[in-house]
């Protein structure tokens, strides 16, 4: 579900979030990602901050993220 396909608005988060995998700081990450995840049939949303390095370390084979800055 997403906001795309007539889901929820995307969750806003004020600050960056602590990395959910090793629990510091991402304020100055360059491989800072916001996770966003919804549960099915109701609009609850929780978000995760990551560094994507830790995040590719748990993903599943043939699963990665890309950081790009813009």
């Amino acid at each position: 579900m997403s906001a795309v396909d007539g889901g929820p608005e995307p969750l806003r988060v004020s600050q960056r979030l602590r990395c959910c995998i090793c629990g510091d700081e991402t304020t100055d990450a360059e491989d800072y990602v916001l996770l966003t995840l919804t549960a099915e049939d109701t609009d609850a949303q929780q978000a995760l901050g990551v560094h994507a390095e830790h995040l590719n370390q748990v993903l599943a084979p043939g699963f990665s993220v890309e950081v790009h800055l813009m």
